[in-house]
C-alpha cells in the first residue's frame, strides 16, 4: 500500500538524519549528504506513486493534501538551507536576519495558498491535490517555509538545525506494549485528533517520537488485544484511576472543610 510505503521512507529519512550530524562550522556538508539520502528516498517513492491507483477522490486528496507533505518538507527544507549557508559570507553576523526579512517577499508570491493552508479550506482540494496537478506539492513547500523561518530564528541563538528535525522529547513511555497499542488504537476509535483524519500508524509515529517508544508494526499489536478476553483492559484500568483520584480529591476537600470549621 502507498501509504505505508510512504510511512516507511519517512521513518528511514529521519532514521538517516539521526546518523548524519552537521557541524556547525562546515554545515553544507551535512545538510548535502541529507539531500542525498532524501533524493534516493524520493526517487522511490516516486516509482510507488507511478504503480498506485487511488481507490477514489478522497483517498488521493488526503495523501497529496496531508500525508505525502510530512515527506517533501524535508527536501524543501534542506534544499533552501543549503542555499542559505552555501552563500553566508564571512563576517555577516545580520546574514540570516536578512535572509528571514526576505521570507516575508515568498509570503506575498504564495499568499493565496498559505491562507489556504492556514484556513483549512477545501473547496480547491479537487484542483490541487490530485495525482495530475502541478500544485501537489504545495503544502510540503508551505510547511518547508515554517521550518526554514524557526532555523532562521534560532541561528539567532544556539539551537543547530538538529533541534528543528529531531528535538528530542524528555518524556519516556514506560508502560507495556499491550498498554501503549491499546490506547493508540482508543483514540483512533474515538476520533478525537483530527476529527478521525489520521491513520493508526500516523499516530503510531508521532506519538512514538513523543514518548520515545519504537513500535513497528501497530496493527500486529491491535490484533493481538483484540484477541484477548478483555480487549480494553487498560483503558478499564484507566477508568478505575479516574474515579480513585475523584475519591482521593472528594476526601482531601472533606479533610479540608473539618480542620477548617475546627479553627472557628
Amino acid at each position: 500500500m502507498l501509504l505505508q510505503k510512504l510511512y516507511t521512507i519517512v521513518e528511514r529519512f529521519e532514521e538517516s538524519c539521526k546518523q548524519l550530524l552537521i557541524d556547525p562550522l562546515f554545515p553544507h556538508i551535512g545538510i548535502k549528504q541529507k539531500l542525498e539520502v532524501y533524493k534516493e528516498l524520493h526517487n522511490e517513492l516516486t516509482i510507488g506513486e507511478s504503480e498506485y491507483s487511488f481507490t477514489n477522490v478522497d483517498e488521493e486528496i488526503k495523501y497529496f493534501k496531508y500525508d505525502r507533505p510530512e515527506f517533501l518538507k524535508y527536501g524543501f527544507f534542506y534544499e533552501r538551507i543549503n542555499e542559505i549557508e552555501k552563500n553566508r559570507p564571512f563576517g555577516e553576523k545580520k546574514y540570516y536576519k536578512k535572509v528571514l526579512k526576505n521570507m516575508k517577499n515568498e509570503f506575498e508570491l504564495l499568499k493565496d495558498n498559505i491562507l489556504y493552508f492556514r484556513s483549512g479550506g477545501t473547496e480547491k482540494d479537487q484542483v490541487m491535490f490530485s495525482k495530475i496537478s502541478p500544485d501537489n506539492h504545495i503544502f510540503g513547500l508551505i510547511k518547508a517555509l515554517y521550518m526554514v523561518e524557526k532555523y532562521l530564528i534560532d541561528k539567532d541563538t544556539i539551537s543547530p538545525v538538529q533541534e528543528v528535525i529531531e528535538s528530542p522529547s524528555p518524556l519516556k513511555w514506560t508502560g507495556s506494549f499491550n498498554q501503549y497499542t491499546e490506547l493508540l488504537n482508543g483514540i483512533d476509535e474515538l476520533k478525537v485528533i483530527n476529527n478521525g483524519n489520521v491513520t493508526l500508524t500516523q499516530l503510531n509515529i508521532h506519538f512514538g517520537k513523543m514518548l520515545n517508544v519504537n513500535v513497528r508494526d501497530i496493527h500486529a499489536g491491535t490484533n493481538e488485544i483484540l484477541g484477548r478476553k478483555e480487549p480494553a483492559r487498560f483503558g478499564l484500568s484507566l477508568v478505575d484511576a479516574i474515579y480513585n483520584k475523584k475519591d482521593q480529591l472528594i476526601e482531601k476537600d472533606i479533610a479540608r472543610r473539618k480542620k477548617s470549621s475546627s479553627k472557628r
